[in-house]
Formats: structure tokens, sequence, C-alpha cells
């Protein structure tokens, strides 16, 4: 597994990839998952954490309900004993499992939701689970063992949420994705303006590399670069 160790010794290990990624956060022996992948993929996740040594999770923190993040949730919280996080805004869609899909960022997607979100929506349902810690803005990680916060990060939904440790990595779920060299803007987001201020946020925490929820790792010099460059568009328009 590729892992990362932040400035006080907490380790993320990237636990599954491919459509989504899901991230183990350890600090001595408290761990936290950070997403679940999609449903085909249980048995992938279950492999994976059982080769971490995970029997159990003191916490699940879910960046966003939608179904290829949120899948697993009712399965891990079962299995693992999962204290289940997430933003207010969201608690209501993960626990009927029937989150609205975002809006396209540009062109292309934006045709593509217009005209087969209503089919396309149904198809994503999932099994529903009950959220136990229900974040607005900040919610501080001490409790779990680790130094960080989950923040809220609107844009790509409404209610999206980043996890920042020791102001050195962030888990940024669909806040930003990295598939493609030339670009770490997301092809889904409801509310542009919002995205941007959360990238702002985000790059504010000092951090130093952001951990997307789809693709490879960001580092803080190309979302630097990124964020001018949108931000100029948005002045120019």
């Amino acid at each position: 597994m590729i892992s990362w160790e932040t400035r006080s010794g907490h380790v993320v290990r990237h636990v599954l990839g491919g459509r989504s990624n899901v991230f183990l956060l350890a600090s001595g022996s408290a761990r936290i998952l950070v997403d679940t992948g999609r449903s085909h993929r249980w048995p992938d996740l279950r492999d994976r954490l059982a080769q971490a040594g995970v029997d159990r999770l003191d916490a699940l923190i879910l960046t966003h309900a939608h179904f290829d993040h949120a899948e697993n949730a009712r399965r891990v919280r079962d299995v693992y004993g999962a204290t289940v996080i997430l933003h207010q805004s969201e608690a209501g869609f993960l626990e009927c499992g029937d989150a609205p899909l975002p809006a396209g960022s540009v062109l292309a997607t934006r045709i593509l939701t217009r005209r087969l979100r209503r089919w396309l929506a149904p198809r994503f349902r999932y099994d529903g689970c009950r959220v136990d810690v229900a974040v607005r803005d900040r919610l501080d990680l001490a409790r779990w063992g680790f130094r960080g916060a989950v923040l809220h990060t609107p844009g790509h939904c409404r209610g999206a949420l980043s996890v920042v440790l020791d102001d050195d990595l962030a888990l940024v779920g669909d806040s930003m994705v990295n598939v493609a060299l030339w670009s770490v803007f997301p092809p889904f987001a409801d509310d542009v303006a919002q995205l941007l201020d959360s990238w702002r946020r985000l790059l504010d925490t000092g951090c130093r590399w952001f951990l997307p929820g789809h693709g490879t790792a960001i580092a803080r010099t190309l979302l630097e670069q990124r964020y001018a460059e949108r931000r100029r568009r948005v002045s120019m328009s």
C-alpha cells in the first residue's frame, strides 16, 4: 500500500483505488477510514484492511454521501463498529441511501447531467446508514487521537468535507481530482464559486499534499497554480 506520514507521525495508507480512493488513517492504536468505495469492492476493502491488521475502526469519515464514496458505509459501521462522521446537510442522504448527483462543471459534463441525471440517479441508490456525528463547519479529531480536523469544504456538493492532518496533508474527496496532468478541477460541482473558496481554505491550512477521491496525490504547487488560473477566469468573466 502507498502511504504517507505527517509531521507528527500520523500514517495515511491508500487502501483502495480504482474508481474511488479509500484511505486508512493511523495514530497509535487509533484507526479512521475515509470513504468506502463502491459496493462491489467490499471484498477488496475487507482484504486490504485485514492486511493492515485492522479488525475495528474508531471512525468512518465520509467526504460526502455520493454512491461511489459511501456505498459500503453501513457494512463498515456494522462490521468494524465505526462511528460514522458526515456533514449535517448530507446526513439525510446517507440515511436513505440516495444522494442527488452533482451538476456538471464543464460543458461536456453539464450536457451529460442535464440529459441523463434523471435516468442515472435511481441506479446509484444504496443501503442507508445512520450518521453518528454530524459536522457543521469544523470537527476536531483530537478525541480520536489525531492532530487534525474535519473541515467543511463545499462546492462539489453542499456538504463536502475534507480531513486535514497536522496542517501537512489533506484528504479532500471530490473537491479536487487528479486523473489528468493538466487539471485538478473536478468535472462535477454544484457551485464553482464555493469550490474555489474551499480550495482557498485548504491552501490556507499550509498543507503540502492533497489526496483526492479520484486519482493521485496533488502537490501544493500544482493546486496553487490551478487556483490562480481559476480565479483569473472568474475575475475576467
